[in-house]
């Protein structure tokens, strides 16, 4: 798996850190520009959420392109290795591209609060930020980035093994459709949660002046087992159809 990831890593290495250079290059502009003409607090959050976001499709979308390739390259497919150990490479790929964009985020932030003014105490209540709150929040994320990819390349994989020209679509309903069976399945047996987050239920109150960002003044986090145990068995499923497609319905 870490050769494949190598190779994977080599093949996108020069788009991920373009994506990166150009993210740090577009939060600077904006952080400079907003603080130059003291632009309202919540936009320029706004913006910034908007350009990580962006950042972090790209780069997702740019590592379950290297496993679309990898289905389609003669070469790749006959190395001595699993079906699995593909997607395992573009998940850690994904995750560790994922990681970076949010460091960077929280590095940003901390910087363009700290030029404001503002100290850490004054955006979020420290108290409530328990070591198991931000570890369930950062664990929630990370299996929903997880999940998220699980279910491309199941999509990718399901359009492969068809043989039709109307392939790409049919795998973009395929992701369509799988997303929402498990929204359907997790509703049907679980209902709306009030607080979810991911895996996580959250409960929080927050208050804030007008025009500024605060982060959670109380915050309480609790695993909800249910869900999880059903995407934890959902991506179990579709893990054994990627396996299984694969190994017997893509052609070399």
């Amino acid at each position: 798996m870490l050769k494949l990831l190598k190779y994977d890593w080599k093949r996108s290495a020069a788009f991920l850190l373009g994506v990166l250079a150009i993210v740090v290059i577009m939060q600077a502009a904006l952080t400079i520009s907003a603080l130059a003409r003291d632009w309202d607090e919540i936009v320029v959050y706004a913006l910034g959420t908007m350009i990580y976001s962006l950042a972090a499709i790209l780069t997702v979308g740019q590592c379950c392109k290297n496993y679309d390739l990898s289905l389609r390259d003669y070469h790749r497919r006959l190395l001595p290795t699993y079906p699995l150990q593909s997607v395992g490479a573009v998940m850690i790929l994904s995750l560790l591209c994922v990681a970076v964009i949010s460091i960077i985020a929280l590095i940003h932030n901390f910087i363009y609060f700290d030029s404001m003014g503002r100290k850490l105490a004054d955006i979020v209540d420290l108290e409530s930020l328990s070591l198991s709150n931000v570890l369930s929040i950062t664990a929630s994320y990370l299996w929903s980035v997880a999940t998220l990819v699980i279910t491309v390349l199941a999509a990718v994989t399901i359009g492969r093994s068809i043989h039709a020209k109307m392939r790409v679509w049919i795998g973009i309903f395929s992701f369509f459709t799988l997303g929402m069976l498990l929204f359907w399945i997790e509703n049907v047996l679980f209902g709306s949660v009030d607080g979810m987050f991911g895996i996580i239920s959250v409960q929080m109150t927050s208050t804030a002046a007008e025009g500024t960002i605060q982060l959670p003044a109380s915050l309480q986090t609790e695993i909800a087992a249910g869900p999880l145990l059903v995407e934890v068995v959902f991506a179990a499923a579709l893990l054994y159809l990627i396996h299984y497609l694969v190994s017997k319905k893509i052609d070399i």
